[in-house]
């Protein structure tokens, strides 16, 4: 039982860390390309999650 909580956590963890890389890069890219929807999708296609 303690694994699958361990699991859960991590899962959670790892997601919120890989998010938070998603916005800060698409606030990098902002001031250069806008905040088109196609540089959001790009910024989520090339991050690895």
């Amino acid at each position: 039982m303690t694994q699958f909580w361990t699991t859960i956590t991590l899962i959670l963890v790892l997601s919120t860390i890989g998010l938070t890389y998603e916005i800060a890069a698409g606030r990098v890219l902002a001031p250069f390309f806008g905040t088109w929807l196609v540089i959001w999708s790009f910024v989520i296609a090339t991050i690895p999650t």
